[in-house]
């Protein structure tokens, strides 16, 4: 019969878990290999924004640069499967037949004896240096049809160099360095268009709107799209718009109904792929998408800004006359085997 500190040992905790597997372990068989930078395992991520670092207490945690959040072990696998904490335990607990709960635990691994398991936050410090737009950087955003003054508006600045950690970006004309400004200094996103890796680093939270603080007082139509990239597009083209920190987070509808009271239509305006479509579902508004091109910001820079402002132009100014016909789309209802939403296109918005 187990007793005392064998009796403890033997009970199904996370504690008890990290005395037998490492984090490392734990992360390799459900999340991804402990290595480099990796893409998103929460969600559509074409490229490589999350990484792996070891917080204050020295565990290892999954940190997503683009969003700012961060999850050990125990939290990516809840995220990722979309269950309870005792629930992972379990599963921990069966898949590597761990024994606790019973008489006959599996032996501690000495190397890996702790005295309790820290699950705070890793809070990685990031610092950036301001300054002036080179010709580069200035055309870059050119192709988008965004002006200095929109840059400005927006608070998007040229950075020098950054660092984090113990490691840094600096910018180069190949790899031009942006940052999103908030209100708050210590709320940011720093934005890498060109780079084939990492392409954001942020320190906001989900509470984020973008373009919100430059929207007009009231207005006839207001788009929710997905970057504040299409953001200053669409205020180009003389639509007002607003995105959340990402397609993944929900924007609540205590601030949909307050923008009601300023606006008479609210519809939203995301990519045309599984992430997108599922977050216009989650919106209580009409949607609408776009096919000839991943978002307007690359329909722009392909079709330039006559044939964006006439296309706007012309399903918007219909949605006026036939709004809940013409801005809502003929939901199928099915979806595929990865549970991904599948939408009858011949009865999308034709753009």
């Amino acid at each position: 019969m187990l007793q005392g500190k064998d009796l403890l040992e033997s009970k199904l905790t996370a504690a008890n878990i990290l005395l037998r597997v490492s984090d490392e372990q734990i992360f390799s068989k459900y999340i991804s290999k402990v290595e480099g930078s990796i893409c998103s395992p929460f969600r559509t991520d074409k490229k490589a924004s999350c990484g792996f670092y070891r917080n204050s207490s020295g565990r290892l945690v999954l940190h997503d640069f683009a969003q700012d959040m961060s999850w050990n072990c125990f939290e990516a696998i809840m995220e990722k499967y979309k269950l309870n904490f005792g629930q992972v335990l379990k599963l921990i607990n069966d898949d590597l037949n761990l024994k606790l709960g019973t008489t006959n635990p599996s032996p501690v691994n000495k190397e890996l004896e702790i005295k309790i398991i820290e699950t705070t936050k890793t809070d990685i410090e990031i610092t950036y240096s301001i300054k002036p737009y080179e010709k580069n950087e200035i055309e870059y955003w050119a192709h988008y049809g965004v002006s200095s003054d929109t840059l400005l508006k927006y608070g998007v600045y040229c950075v020098k160099a950054v660092k984090f950690g113990d490691n840094g970006w600096r910018s180069t004309k190949g790899n031009p360095i942006f940052v999103y400004t908030t209100n708050d200094s210590t709320k940011f996103k720093l934005y890498r268009p060109l780079s084939s890796t990492f392409k954001w680093l942020a320190k906001t939270n989900k509470n984020v709107l973008w373009g919100l603080t430059q929207l007009p007082l009231q207005g006839k139509l207001l788009v929710i799209t997905k970057s504040l990239k299409d953001v200053m597009v669409l205020h180009e083209l003389g639509i007002p718009a607003i995105c959340p920190n990402s397609e993944s987070t929900n924007i609540p509808n205590t601030v949909i109904k307050e923008l009601r009271k300023r606006f008479q239509y609210i519809v939203s305006f995301y990519d045309y792929d599984n992430a997108g479509i599922q977050a216009a579902l989650k919106l209580d508004i009409p949607y609408m998408f776009l096919f000839k091109s991943k978002d307007i910001s690359d329909y722009y820079k392909r079709y330039g800004k006559y044939s964006s402002y006439r296309m706007l132009k012309r399903i918007l100014s219909k949605s006026y006359h036939r709004y809940e016909k013409f801005l809502f789309h003929a939901y199928s209802g099915k979806q595929d085997s990865r549970n991904n939403v599948i939408l009858n296109r011949e009865d999308d918005i034709p753009f």
